[in-house]
C-alpha cells in the first residue's frame, strides 16, 4: 500500500490547515501533490513529522484526498483526511530511493 510522509509542524497547525472531523478522524492540509499520485494514496497511509529527522508524531489510514477549493489561497493543492492509528505514530521518515545518500552527523565540540 502507497504511503506519503509530510512535514506538519504542529505550531504551524492552523483551523485551516488542520482540523479534527470526528473520533480519531483528522484532515491535515494543503499539500502539493501529484495528481497521478493522488488515487494510489487511497487507503495507503500518511506520516505526519515535525520534521524529516524526527519520526512521525501521528498519523494513519486515507480514507479521502480532496482538492482545495478553486480561487482560493490553496488552490492546486490537496487535504488528506485520515483515520489516525497507532501504527502510523514514531514512524522514520522514508527517504525513498535517495535513502542510501542520505547521511546526518552531529559533530560536538566538547572543547568550548
Amino acid at each position: 500500500m502507497a504511503s506519503i510522509h509530510v512535514v506538519a509542524r504542529q505550531q504551524e497547525q492552523t483551523p485551516d490547515l488542520f482540523w479534527h472531523e470526528g473520533v480519531f478522524i483528522f484532515v491535515s492540509g494543503w499539500w502539493k501533490i501529484n495528481e497521478e499520485k493522488v488515487a494510489s494514496l487511497m487507503g495507503g497511509t500518511v506520516f505526519l513529522h515535525e520534521t524529516k529527522l524526527v519520526p512521525s508524531r501521528m498519523g494513519g489510514t486515507i480514507l479521502d484526498i480532496f482538492p482545495a477549493p478553486e480561487g482560493g489561497p490553496y488552490e492546486g493543492r490537496f487535504a488528506i483526511r485520515f483515520q489516525s492509528t497507532l501504527e502510523a505514530r514514531f514512524v522514520a521518515w522514508n527517504w525513498g530511493d535517495n535513502a542510501p545518500n542520505m547521511l546526518a552527523e552531529l559533530t560536538v565540540n566538547l572543547d568550548e
